[in-house]
């Protein structure tokens, strides 16, 4: 995923676009999968604004239950690989959303991803997208009038 963001980034600026207009968004979720990867540098995710929809920003949780027999994921990985711990210095407004209808698990993660975001003085907004499960938050933003595509639309560069 780091590396599909990246060279979409190098694609954009060979295009003459600037990476800052570009807005990306995804489950957070498929990181897990891809344990070994780190996320894009400090200098790129300081310029992409995007959404987090639905995520999984500590994967210690993850690494404690069922779900690790087919991850085998360590501490460490599990630490390295968990947003919420690895904040960035600065970013472009970040959208965390998440659906009313989701886990209890999948709201509190959000939740507290979220004040840790804003603790760290990085701009964004936490937003519960009412009578939505897991896979149905993304459906706002396929639709013009869609709470996401909205808040995504009207989003800066910081």
């Amino acid at each position: 995923m780091a590396r599909a963001i990246v060279q979409l980034a190098e694609f954009n600026e060979m295009a003459g676009a600037d990476a800052a207009d570009a807005i990306w968004c995804g489950h957070p979720a498929e990181r897990p999968a891809q344990a070994g990867q780190r996320m894009p540098g400090a200098q790129l995710c300081s310029q992409l604004r995007g959404a987090a929809v639905s995520g999984l920003f500590d994967l210690e949780p993850i690494r404690l239950c069922y779900l690790n027999d087919k991850l085998g994921l360590d501490a460490e990985e599990a630490r390295r690989n968990s947003p919420l711990l690895n904040l960035p210095a600065r970013a472009a407004r970040l959208i965390i959303a998440y659906g009313s209808d989701e886990l209890p698990e999948l709201k509190r993660q959000s939740r507290e991803f979220g004040a840790a975001w804003s603790t760290r003085g990085l701009p964004g907004d936490v937003i519960e997208v009412a009578d939505c499960h897991h896979y149905a938050v993304l459906e706002q933003l396929a639709k013009p009038d869609g709470l996401l595509a909205k808040a995504l639309a009207a989003t800066d560069r910081g």
